[in-house]
């Protein structure tokens, strides 16, 4: 009897989280990383453009990392913890935000070529003629590896949320199957850390935001968007190899 209630709950439990919130929150996550591949434009190109400044944008991006670093953390919790079974938590916590602060910065690097480096090597072996013809294709390479760079990235956060979840309703079931009585205690010390390891967090984001906006900055982006939302001037900067 108690099994059979407890598989009920179970499917109860999956059907609202499949239905109601699994989607939702999949949604906001693509909304955040094509906002983190999204570049506004800095310098104006014609007369009484609207541009973002520097530090809007700079904050804009530490928005979208705060959001994103929960679920790339825990992404690299699963995976580090059916990998390496014997390392602690502390370890686990740790080597998880490092390529958490990492995969970040890659990921607004990456998904947003740049005139100096960083692009796509197949604007390389474009061959065409007519100015126009060459801008659309170029153009067409740099939107094609921005969304194969950001589908990527959601692919692997959604991946692992999706076996989070279902990691945590077993976790349910079992418990449910033979629940724990006895307290779980309490480390102090291991509140300690996390408060400790959260302030470096948010210190070390502030850092590696900055570092990833200026060299942005240096090495120009191909494709800028301007800050208004017609979309009549993105700006493309990539003319040559």
């Amino acid at each position: 009897m108690m099994e059979s209630w407890a598989i009920i709950l179970i499917l109860s439990v999956i059907a609202i989280v499949f239905v109601l919130i699994i989607p939702k929150i999949l949604l906001m996550i693509s909304h955040l990383i094509s906002l983190i591949g999204l570049y506004h434009k800095l310098i104006p190109t014609t007369v009484g453009e609207k541009t973002e400044p520097f530090w809007t944008k700079y904050f804009s991006v530490f928005a979208c990392y705060t959001f994103l670093t929960l679920p790339f953390f825990l992404g690299y919790i699963l995976l580090l913890m059916s990998t390496f079974r014997e390392l602690s938590i502390q370890s686990l916590t740790m080597i998880a935000l490092t390529f958490t602060l990492i995969t970040l910065v890659v990921m607004r690097i990456i998904t947003n070529p740049t005139k100096k480096f960083f692009k796509p090597g197949l604007l390389l072996y474009v061959n065409e003629r007519n100015p126009a013809k060459l801008k659309k294709k170029k153009r067409g390479i740099i939107e094609n590896h921005k969304e194969r760079m950001m589908s990527f990235f959601f692919a692997f956060i959604s991946t692992a949320f999706i076996l989070l979840i279902i990691w945590g309703l077993v976790g349910l079931y079992q418990f449910i199957q033979s629940p724990q009585t006895s307290q779980i205690p309490i480390d102090s010390s291991l509140i300690l850390f996390f408060f400790e390891v959260l302030l470096f967090y948010i210190v070390m984001l502030l850092i590696f935001t900055l570092v990833g906006e200026l060299i942005l900055k240096e090495l120009t982006p191909c494709v800028q968007y301007p800050t208004e939302r017609d979309g009549k001037s993105i700006t493309f900067f990539c003319e040559k190899n």
